[in-house]
Formats: C-alpha cells, structure tokens, sequence
C-alpha cells in the first residue's frame, strides 16, 4: 500500500498538481497512440513498396520473397504495436 503526501498548492501558485498529472498522461497516451498508428502506417506503406519494386523489376522469383519479407515485416509491427499498446493502457 503506498501512501501519498498531500501536495500544497500555494506553493506552485494553486495549480492543481495531481489534475495536471493525469492530464499530461492523458496527453502522452494520445500521442503515443498516433505515433503507433502512424508508424504502422509507415512500415505497411514500406513493405507495399518493396513488393511493387520486386513487380516492376519483373525478375519472378522475387516477387514471392518480397511479399513474405513484407509479410513478416508487417507482422513484427503489429506484435510491436500491440504490445506497446498493452503496455501503456495498463
């Protein structure tokens, strides 16, 4: 059990130092949440170019080794985002 020491306004100016807390963290989870969204936007974006590249460079063999490293690409993402996600909702 822990025990909070009460925290005295006038000394910050009468903020409200707990309410400002909890709006900060509220404020760094949204943006994390963007970040995270954007940054699996990004890796998806990658891994569609790397398949389109192997296409246009029109050597067969490539195509299937690209779409399994985009695969994998896309994958690793996802369980890095999900876990992040988890870890800051907790």
């Amino acid at each position: 059990m822990s025990t909070q020491t009460p925290i005295d306004t006038d000394l910050f100016g009468g903020v409200d130092i707990p309410a400002s807390l909890e709006r900060w963290r509220q404020t760094t989870r949204q943006v994390t949440h963007r970040y995270l969204d954007l940054y699996s936007s990004t890796v998806s974006r990658l891994a569609d170019a790397q398949v389109e590249s192997a296409r246009a460079a029109k050597v067969p063999a490539l195509v299937p080794i690209a779409e399994s490293s985009a695969a994998i690409r896309r994958d690793v993402c996802d369980a890095y985002v999900t876990t992040i996600r988890d870890f800051i909702d907790s």
